[in-house]
C-alpha cells in the first residue's frame, strides 16, 4: 500500500496517568488527509489486534480517537474513492499516538475486472440449427410494392 503515516509519540496523557497500572489505557488519534493535506471525512477506521478490535468513523474534520490497551495493531483506514491503508504500529503503554493518515486517491473502482478467469466461449460451430421458412412470418410490405422497400 502506497501511502504516508506520520506517528508522534507524544508526552503520556493526563487520562492515562490516572489510571492504574493493572489497567494501563492508551490514546491513538489522528487526522485523515489526502495527498494535497486536505481533510478526508467520514473515513472508516479499524484497529485491530489478535485479541480485540475497534471501530470508528472520523470526524467531518478527518479526525478520530480511539481507547485501547497497549499492545501491537494493524490499523485500516478507509474511504470511498481512495486506496486503503494499512498499517502496523506498537503502542507502548501510559502513551497517546498522534497519528497523521495521508490516502492515496483511485481506490473503489465501480467495474472491477479479475483475472485468470477463463473467458466464455463465444463461437462454437458445434451448436447451430437451421429454421424452416414456412415457420416465418411473411414482413408486410408497405402497399405491396417492392418498389418502396428501402434500400
Amino acid at each position: 500500500m502506497s501511502g504516508l503515516l506520520v506517528l508522534m509519540a507524544g508526552i503520556p496523557s493526563a487520562q492515562a496517568q490516572t489510571h492504574s497500572t493493572a489497567d494501563p489505557s492508551v490514546t491513538i488519534s489522528g487526522t485523515v488527509l489526502d495527498t494535497s493535506g486536505a481533510v478526508i471525512p467520514n473515513a472508516e477506521i479499524k484497529l485491530t489486534a489478535v485479541e480485540t478490535s475497534v471501530a470508528t468513523t472520523a470526524s467531518d474534520q478527518g479526525q478520530f480517537s480511539i481507547h485501547t490497551k497497549p499492545g501491537d495493531y494493524v490499523l485500516k483506514v478507509s474511504s470511498l474513492g481512495f486506496r486503503p491503508y494499512e498499517l502496523s504500529i506498537h503502542v507502548a503503554s501510559s502513551s497517546e499516538e498522534q497519528l497523521r493518515v495521508i490516502l492515496q486517491v483511485g481506490g473503489g473502482c465501480s467495474v472491477c475486472f479479475e483475472e485468470n478467469i477463463p473467458p466464455a466461449p463465444i463461437l462454437n460451430a458445434s451448436l447451430s440449427s437451421t429454421i424452416p421458412l414456412q415457420s416465418l412470418p411473411p414482413l408486410p410490405l408497405h402497399r405491396k410494392s417492392l418498389k418502396r422497400l428501402p434500400r
